[in-house]
């Protein structure tokens, strides 16, 4: 009975968004990945998650893409998504897009990057170390090199590991996005995104599960609580609850917990803020005093 009213509504609304859209100068485009889109339901659904809009769908993994504008109106209950189509511009990059060619642009941009670190006299080797994994184009690229190096020194200085990852990863994602922010095409843009983001967070996970092999070398940060586990297997928590049943090994916690900053040093524009608690502590038949850092957090980012 409704059908044909509720379909010269949405023709309407979907009318009066393109002559807005037309005549606009700008045009706000939310940019959506789906690694798991392959059907044209799933990127349809994927475009009516964020609410009502343009969006331009993207698939990283298959460089499929799909543009909709989504129109929802509670008032008439009327959802619907129309999908439109990507501009030739956007259909030209996503068939000649190849990592190859972002590599190209990424050195290019490096070269000229303004970033400096400031290591000191601290020990740095770049991208990579024993039982790392990491890809040629991080260990030979300049930016991640120099950040790579911000994080060494960050390690060697005696911060916490927690605030070193929290400020390295920052760096990281300064880069991506000084980067991208320039880009006049849109899908270009979005691919570029998400590939240097994949690499960031290969980067990142790589050095959380192998970070401590380096952070607690050679007996450095040995009174950190990422320390003693990585030398003992025995967390905090562990020990302090065997300071309560007559462990062995047990540690019991000195006085209220205190707040810590630490300035990266590859950017110098990010503070990390943590609660740091210290124990004292009796692990293998020697005593000692241990930090624990808890809640780390940006505290500025300029």
């Amino acid at each position: 009975m409704f059908s044909y009213p509720l379909k010269a509504l949405s023709t309407f609304l979907l009318l009066s968004f393109l002559i807005f859209h037309n005549k606009a100068t700008a045009t706000s485009v939310d940019e959506i990945y789906c690694g798991t889109c392959i059907t044209n339901e799933q990127f349809e659904y994927a475009a009516f998650r964020t609410g009502a809009g343009e969006k331009v769908v993207l698939n990283f993994k298959t460089m499929k893409a799909k543009r909709y504008i989504v129109i929802v109106d509670n008032e008439f209950n009327l959802n619907q998504a129309y999908e439109l189509s990507l501009t030739p511009q956007e259909i030209n990059t996503l068939n000649e897009v190849r990592a190859l060619n972002l590599k190209q642009q990424i050195d290019s941009v490096a070269a000229n990057f303004s970033t400096r670190i400031n290591a000191g006299d601290y020990p740095v080797n770049g991208c990579g170390g024993e039982g790392m994994d990491i890809p040629d184009f991080l260990r030979n690229n300049d930016v991640y090199v120099r950040a790579c190096n911000g994080h060494d020194a960050c390690f060697a200085a005696g911060n916490s590991f927690e605030a070193c990852n929290m400020a390295f990863q920052e760096d990281l994602d300064f880069f991506t996005n000084t980067f991208t922010s320039n880009m006049t095409d849109m899908m270009q843009r979005m691919i570029a995104r998400r590939f240097l983001h994949t690499l960031s967070k290969a980067l990142v996970e790589a050095i959380e599960e192998f970070g401590p092999n380096f952070y607690c070398k050679d007996g450095a940060n040995a009174d950190t609580a990422t320390c003693i586990m990585h030398n003992t297997g025995q967390t905090i928590e562990q020990l302090v609850h065997a300071g309560h049943n007559g462990g062995p090994d047990w540690a019991i916690q000195l006085g209220e917990p205190t707040t810590e900053n630490v300035v990266d040093t590859f950017l110098g524009r990010t503070s990390v803020s943590c609660t740091v608690i210290r124990y004292r502590t009796y692990i293998n038949g020697e005593s000692g005093e241990i930090r624990e850092y808890l809640n780390c957090h940006y505290v500025i980012s300029i």
